[in-house]
């Protein structure tokens, strides 16, 4: 896959501040409901299947 066309998350680093990286984190969210996960769990794992995330 070419450099350009790479999926891109924005992530927060340990001082807050935000960045865009080619790999996802290993926690996500939802802000609006506050709610937050890792994404092995099983929650997680049915949105992905489902190809939510």
């Amino acid at each position: 896959m070419n450099r350009r066309n790479e999926k891109k998350y924005l992530l927060l680093g340990a001082d807050g501040v935000p960045y865009q990286s080619v790999k996802s984190g290993t926690i996500v969210g939802y802000r609006r409901a506050k709610i937050y996960g890792r994404l092995d769990c099983s929650s997680a794992l049915r949105a992905i299947a489902k190809g939510a995330m």
